[in-house]
């Protein structure tokens, strides 16, 4: 999803919320349960919102992780103490 501008941004936001009414609308006429459609009109509003935020912090966060070394860590603290407490008791 793009980077929106502030205005771009409110511009969206309109329309997204004209969007999901005009949906809520149609299954209130349909005969749907309101009190549901309203609870699912806020969560897919909410997410809809929330997304292009999720997107830009996911995007510039960068994680560099030596692999190899967070393999040999693993072994190290746990595999192979494991492997001594087993050899241990069993003694």
């Amino acid at each position: 999803m793009e980077h929106f501008t502030e205005s771009s941004y409110h511009e969206w936001v309109t329309l997204a919320q004209e969007h999901e009414c005009e949906h809520a609308k149609t299954r209130i006429r349909n005969g749907e349960n309101v009190q549901l459609v309203l609870e699912d009109m806020s969560m897919r509003l909410m997410n809809k919102l929330l997304n292009p935020m999720y997107k830009i912090i996911k995007d510039s966060v960068v994680v560099q992780r030596d692999y190899e070394e967070l393999k040999q860590k693993y072994k190290e603290n746990y595999l192979d103490k494991c492997r001594l407490n087993k050899f241990d008791s069993s003694h």
